[in-house]
């Protein structure tokens, strides 16, 4: 016979359920007290999940990952979010212990309820420097099987076609480049934003009238190449370079192309709100994006590297 008398990891679900603090229980009954409470008069309300945000590489069979948390902003606890984290920006995932960054518990009146707001925590959860398994939830989350309780250890392995982009399937691998280039174009527009800003902050007495304004040429508005990096899963080298062209519009959009056969570009406004956050405006959407800056030594990239947080606040 085994006792097991510690808390379980799953602990955070039944004290959001139930309103107690087991810990405290704990620590009261090690004391010598009786149990607050009774079976019978233990109360049960709402449902609540609990998502564990690894740093793995998800798409290379949930591999650990490791590196150091460049950006990380968890989602803001409230009576119904709980947060269990012990890292902060700045620290290293390193190979010797747990890559568990953190534990989300969410409580909604229903399974429904619940579920729509992990998904949103989770878009919510900001983490850069590292792969996590932050989207594979979110999938998981959204799966019409998992949101109906259907649920059973061979799940990921029944409904992997959906939870998973096979690398084979040109449709698929397509979609996922279309979306990374959309991706670019955002961050494009959000790091020409950022350079004025920067300019204007430098010019002592403000910017003449002429940088003031988006950039001005006779019969033609100016226009430059930003280069990018996609960390392509579906690639051999992992990696994809993305060249973006830019035109500065007279109403301080920019005009963002990708090269897309087709493609008119996207046209993109964008609010500096901090030094890395951004709110962005395009194709009639509205979304907040995170510049997270470090160092880093990519296949195109030595020295400075931003990573986007796009979303509100999702990971490309």
């Amino acid at each position: 016979m085994e006792m097991n008398t510690r808390l379980q990891v799953e602990h955070p679900v039944t004290e959001m359920i139930v309103g107690q603090d087991l810990v405290e229980w704990q620590i009261r009954v090690a004391n010598g007290e009786p149990l607050p409470l009774t079976q019978s008069e233990v109360p049960f309300s709402g449902h609540a999940f609990e998502a564990r945000i690894y740093a793995e590489n998800v798409p290379k069979g949930f591999l650990p990952a490791t590196g150091v948390l460049h950006h990380y902003c968890p989602v803001t606890a409230t009576s119904a979010v709980r947060v269990e984290t012990g890292v902060e920006e700045g620290d290293t995932v390193s190979m010797h212990y747990d890559p568990m960054i953190a534990k989300l518990v969410v409580w909604g009146q229903d399974r429904l309820s619940a579920l729509i707001k992990m998904k949103d925590c989770l878009s919510k959860f900001q983490v850069a420097g590292l792969p996590t398994n932050i989207d594979f939830i979110i999938k998981l989350a959204s799966h019409r099987a998992f949101q109906n309780g259907e649920v059973e250890t061979h799940f990921i392995e029944r409904y992997k076609d959906d939870l998973f982009i096979d690398g084979s399937n040109s449709i698929s691998v397509e979609k996922a480049e279309s979306a990374a280039k959309h991706a670019a174009s955002i961050v494009a527009a959000c790091i020409c934003q950022n350079e004025l800003a920067t300019l204007k902050d430098k010019a002592p007495g403000g910017l003449h009238l002429w940088y003031g304004n988006p950039p001005f040429r006779i019969n033609h508005f100016a226009k430059r190449t930003v280069d990018l990096e996609w960390e392509n899963q579906y690639s051999i080298s992992g990696s994809n370079l993305l060249t973006v062209s830019i035109t500065y519009l007279p109403d301080g959009k920019y005009l963002v192309e990708t090269g897309e056969i087709n493609s008119p570009g996207l046209e993109i406004q964008v609010t500096q709100l901090s030094n890395n956050d951004y709110r962005v405006e395009v194709d009639g959407l509205s979304l907040n994006v995170c510049l997270a800056a470090y160092s880093k030594v990519t296949p195109y990239i030595s020295g400075p590297y931003l990573q986007a947080v796009l979303g509100p606040w999702h990971t490309y």
